[in-house]
């Protein structure tokens, strides 16, 4: 069955996780050094991509860690 997503909002956190998960296979960044990165656990960092419940400060840090091109920022952000 099909995600259904209530709100644009859902649809782009989902889009950030799913490509956050991309950054961190493609650059070979584990969970665990991310979140260290970011200062908090690894639970906290896995519990964050799974659920796809980020806020504002999660949305820079991976934009700031990752870096993505204006193209890849638009797809993200649904623009």
């Amino acid at each position: 069955m099909p995600k259904v997503y209530l709100s644009e909002w859902d649809r782009a956190c989902t889009r950030l996780s799913r490509w956050a998960y991309g950054e961190m296979r493609v650059r070979n960044i584990s969970q665990e050094k991310l979140a260290d990165r970011r200062g908090i656990s690894r639970q906290a960092l896995g519990r964050k991509l799974k659920e796809s419940s980020f806020d504002f400060k999660d949305f820079v840090f991976l934009v700031k860690e990752f870096e993505p091109d204006d193209k890849e920022l638009r797809q993200i952000i649904g623009v």
